[in-house]
């Protein structure tokens, strides 16, 4: 089954509206309300979309947000379009198309509402659709957002509807908006019902006058109710003409300006009863006006209305408020105390935080400080080191330098072993055993051949008396005293004197007496 459709408001011009057609597949009728689920259509049947056929335009959108409302949770994306098929489906019947979020959720849908009864007896009729094809496809939102709450239109967390004027909505908020005129082109789906009127025989319609190049007339029968057309003139050959013809019902009233003709009288009726003094109708235009006049006083009443009812509340109000006073009094009285208190309150924690603040600052300050001061010592530390590594260097070199010459000074003041050992040989006389060693000179034993003569000892060395600085020429009687003369001035030059050490009367300064001990 095939259904066209038009979509887009015809106000905006042809350019804003788009033509298509649903296919519809009809589901088996034993579908049954709790069975569902045992009855469900073939598989080449079963669409996870469906379809509420020929529903009164005066319908939408708020009955069908509210005969879905039990599916909120099942269905994802309600769609509304016009019917194209006069006169069997006029612009007058939409059909809406029903996107579910499974096929068991639109099977249900199905089997819930199909040929219910709704309202005014109307029943609902419902299929699953196939397809949908477009002529002309409406562009989507530009920027995809409910113009009504401002929120994203997405049909995973809302039921988004899509009106005939081809503007998207949530479904509650504009189930809110009860039968208003589309928030966005101010589009008013009951005023398809204006539009239900088309011509039986050529099947012309409203939207086809304003897009035809002739201008042609809807008439309807005032006795039948037959729908026909004419090109100016209804006298003239036409539909409506031609109805006249075959039926002889004399009176027809045009849609456009509800004037009635009379084709028996070739003229306009004014007035069909008469009661003796003729009076004239009033046209269409002062009808309009009457309109709006009433429409405009009953807006002053309404406001009018309004204002006295604020006038009234008000006091009503104040005849409230005085009973309550009292009461009134006696707390705000607790509350500007609580507030005392709290203030006191603010205002100890407020000078503990001052007194933290400047202690936390002091502390920082004093960090910072021994952080430089540590870093100082450990240069001086360092620095010290170095020197005491180099002190203990030089040290060490200059007294290796001194035992080496303390060595050689010590070969030399040894005395030879051979004469040690002649020495060691001459034993006293027997007149002189037990007594002092005398100081004459032995009398030499006068030489026999044989005895082995030994050779005149060589020269002794030298013997030394002192130590010298070679550089300042300074005498020191022992080594210790030229070690601690070196450890103090760095010199390293010492060599062995001959010279006699004559003691110097004690320096000064104490720190001079360790070169004199």
């Amino acid at each position: 089954m095939q259904v066209h459709f038009t979509t887009g408001n015809p106000a905006l011009g042809a350019d804003h509206l788009h033509r298509g057609s649903i296919h519809l597949t009809q589901a088996p009728q034993s579908l049954a309300e709790r069975d569902y689920g045992q009855a469900l259509p073939d598989a080449n049947l079963r669409r996870a979309t469906v379809a509420l056929v020929g529903v009164p335009s005066r319908f939408v959108p708020t009955d069908v947000v509210e005969l879905l409302a039990p599916f909120r949770n099942s269905v994802r994306e309600i769609r509304i379009f016009r019917h194209a098929e006069p006169p069997r489906l006029p612009p007058s019947l939409c059909i809406v198309t029903i996107a579910c979020s499974s096929k068991q959720n639109a099977t249900e849908i199905y089997a819930r509402l199909h040929g219910t009864t709704h309202r005014e007896e109307h029943k609902l009729a419902m299929a699953f659709v196939q397809q949908v094809e477009w002529q002309s496809r409406p562009a989507p939102p530009p920027d995809g957002l409910c113009v009504v709450c401002l929120d994203r239109l997405d049909v995973s967390y809302h039921v988004v509807l899509t009106t005939a004027c081809d503007h998207s909505f949530h479904a509650a908020c504009l189930g809110r908006w009860s039968d208003a005129p589309c928030p966005v082109c101010r589009y008013l789906h009951a005023s398809l019902a204006s539009q239900a009127t088309h011509c039986a025989t050529c099947a012309l319609g409203s939207e086809e006058q304003k897009s035809s190049d002739e201008r042609r007339d809807l008439w309807v029968c005032v006795v039948c109710g037959f729908a026909g057309c004419s090109a100016g003139n209804p006298q003239e050959s036409s539909h409506i003409r031609d109805h006249y013809d075959q039926t002889k019902h004399a009176y027809a009233v045009s849609v456009t300006s509800q004037l009635v003709w009379d084709f028996s009288g070739r003229n306009y009726v004014h007035r069909l009863v008469m009661d003796g003094e003729s009076v004239d109708a009033a046209d269409a235009q002062e009808h309009r006006k009457l309109e709006g006049l009433a429409l405009e006083y009953t807006q002053l009443l309404r406001s009018q209305l309004a204002r006295q009812r604020d006038v009234y509340e008000q006091r009503l109000a104040a005849r409230a408020g005085g009973v309550v006073d009292a009461a009134a009094e006696a707390r705000v009285a607790d509350l500007r105390a609580e507030v005392r208190a709290l203030e006191r309150r603010a205002a100890r924690d407020r000078k503990r935080l001052e007194a933290t603040e400047s202690d936390l600052k002091f502390l920082e300050e004093v960090s910072s400080a021994l952080e430089g001061d540590a870093a100082a010592r450990e240069a001086d530390a360092r620095n010290a080191e170095a020197e005491l590594e180099k002190a203990k260097s030089d040290a060490d070199r200059l007294a290796r330098a001194l035992e080496a010459k303390l060595d050689v000074a010590m070969s030399v003041c040894r005395v030879p072993v051979d004469l040690q050992r002649r020495v060691d040989g001459v034993r006293p006389s027997r007149r002189h055993r037990g007594a002092c060693w005398s100081r004459r000179r032995p009398r030499r034993r006068r030489l026999e051949a044989g005895d082995d003569v030994a050779p005149p000892p060589a020269p002794a060395a030298p013997v030394a008396k002192s130590i010298k600085c070679v550089a300042t020429g300074k005498l020191f009687p022992t080594m210790a005293a030229a070690q601690a003369y070196a450890a103090k001035t760095g010199r390293t030059d010492f060599e062995e004197s001959t010279e006699e050490c004559v003691p110097e009367p004690p320096p000064e300064d104490p720190e001079d007496d360790e070169l004199y001990k």
